[in-house]
C-alpha cells in the first residue's frame, strides 16, 4: 500500500487528535520509502507544526522539503548536479502544491494567526486545524507520491 492509499484524511485527523502534527504525519508516511526510522523522522519534524507555532511556513511543506532533501539533496562541496536536482524537485513540489493552495504560510492557509490568542480562538472556533489541516497534509502526501 502506498502512503497515498494508506493515509486518508480520516487517519490523518485521528493522528492529529492524538497529538501528531502535520509535519510528523508526512515524515511517518514516507519513512519506509526512504528506508529511515519512523520515530527518528517524527522527532526530526516535531518542531514544525503550526508553522513552528508562529504561523510561518506550513509544517507539511517543511516536512516535504526535508524528505525531498533526504532523498535528493546534495551533501558535499561543489555538487552542482545534486543542488540542481533538489531545486528541481522543490520546484515540482511547489508547482503541484500551488495548484491547490495560494500560500505555503500557515496563518494564510488557516485564515488567522495561531500565535495570536485571538487568531487561535478563531481557528479553534472554526475547527480549522481538524478540518483544513488534514486535507492539506493528505494533498502533500499525494504530491510527494510521485516525487519520492
Amino acid at each position: 500500500m502506498t502512503p497515498s492509499e494508506e493515509y486518508s484524511v480520516e487517519k490523518i485527523t485521528d493522528m492529529f487528535m492524538h497529538g501528531i502534527d502535520c509535519s510528523q504525519v508526512i515524515a511517518a508516511a514516507y519513512s519506509d520509502r526512504l528506508g529511515m526510522d519512523e520515530k527518528e523522522l517524527m522527532r526530526m519534524t516535531s518542531a514544525f507544526g503550526g508553522g513552528m507555532l508562529r504561523g510561518e511556513t506550513c509544517g507539511a511543506v517543511i516536512a516535504a522539503f526535508i524528505l525531498l532533501g533526504l532523498k535528493y539533496g546534495h551533501d558535499h562541496e561543489d555538487d552542482v548536479d545534486g543542488k540542481t536536482e533538489i531545486y528541481k524537485k522543490m520546484a515540482l513540489f511547489r508547482e503541484q502544491y500551488s495548484k491547490k493552495y495560494d500560500s505555503e504560510v500557515c496563518r494564510e492557509l488557516l485564515g488567522a494567526d495561531l500565535s495570536d490568542p485571538e487568531g487561535m480562538a478563531k481557528i479553534q472556533e472554526e475547527n480549522r486545524m481538524m478540518t483544513l489541516c488534514p486535507v492539506i497534509v493528505k494533498d502533500t502526501i499525494d504530491i510527494l507520491e510521485d516525487l519520492l
